[in-house]
């Protein structure tokens, strides 16, 4: 078995957790109020699947960013949901920064999407799960119905 389990480094784990928390409608697998969450977190699906792990940039070494380096530079974190309209009125309601507003791509994936920025400055593209060519995906690689 392979899990995967991304690792972002991030100002402030508690801020960045709980700003994907309400964006992707998820939850950290972690008991709350355990002291490593200040410097390690990370957020899960209903099912308990990892989907990104958040690092403190502050007293580790990291070795995938240089010393004083900026975040996110050519990443983009990309997620398949599965209410599009909904995950767009929370990146409102987070009223983060919006480098695409919601349209249908016109080549590749033929699917709505939007793209934000996180409050560290990474990329987030959000994708619906259930049309375009992602409506066309083996059941298992699609967002779970939760109907």
């Amino acid at each position: 078995m392979v899990r995967h389990w991304p690792h972002i480094a991030v100002n402030d784990v508690g801020a960045s957790s709980a700003w994907y928390r309400t964006l992707l409608s998820c939850a950290s697998p972690h008991q709350q109020g355990h002291p490593h969450r200040k410097f390690f977190d990370q957020i899960a699906d209903a099912d308990g699947t990892v989907l990104l792990s958040f690092v403190s940039r502050a007293g580790h070494e990291l070795p995938w960013i240089p010393e004083g380096g900026p975040f996110g530079s050519g990443l983009e974190l990309y997620f398949l949901v599965e209410d599009f309209d909904a995950a767009w009125q929370r990146a409102r309601t987070l009223a983060a920064e919006v480098e695409r507003e919601p349209r249908v791509e016109p080549q590749g994936y033929r699917t709505r999407s939007f793209t934000v920025r996180d409050p560290d400055g990474y990329c987030v593209g959000i994708a619906d799960g259930k049309q375009g060519w992602f409506a066309t995906l083996r059941p298992e690689w699609r967002p779970p119905s939760r109907a």
